[in-house]
């Protein structure tokens, strides 16, 4: 009796624990700051709205840019910020953006199916942080620098 008293006693604590680090788990926000010509979010039941300065898009919205069209969404959060510059004819979906206050990490994955965009972000400081940019050939892990990623069609 003594035995199964103490494996539900751990079971509680191990779940109380589970439970208060999950609790610490906020979705990262990213904002359209400037927008131009023909720009698209897309939500996570697939309705398209225009896109307008000052919108916010979190885990599972999508950005569309056409023909002329161009965008720059800030993504922010507590343990660092990102500026992506979106140009025209873009597809763009932020399929992962999670921050653990607590532990000072983020996960951030941008799936980018076609399309071109330069990316400026902060210096990583958490090991267990990432910011990702997924393509249809590949995956980029940025640590923190400025680049510019392109898909082209075949």
């Amino acid at each position: 009796m003594r035995i199964i008293l103490s494996v539900m006693v751990a079971l509680s604590i191990m779940s109380m624990n589970a439970n208060c680090s999950f609790a610490e788990k906020t979705m990262r926000v990213a904002e359209l700051s400037k927008v131009e010509g023909d720009v698209q979010v897309v939500t996570p039941k697939d309705e398209k709205k225009n896109g307008e300065v000052g919108m916010q898009l979190t885990e599972g919205y999508g950005l569309n840019t056409g023909a002329g069209g161009f965008a720059i969404v800030d993504i922010k959060g507590d343990t660092g910020t990102a500026k992506l510059e979106v140009k025209e004819n873009t597809r763009l979906k932020f399929t992962e953006m999670i921050e653990d206050k607590a532990a000072a990490t983020q996960q951030t994955l941008l799936d980018m199916a076609i399309g071109e965009m330069l990316v400026t972000s902060q210096r990583i400081q958490s090991e267990k942080s990432k910011f990702e940019v997924k393509t249809p050939t590949s995956i980029a892990g940025i640590r923190g620098t400025k680049f510019t990623i392109s898909v082209k069609a075949e």
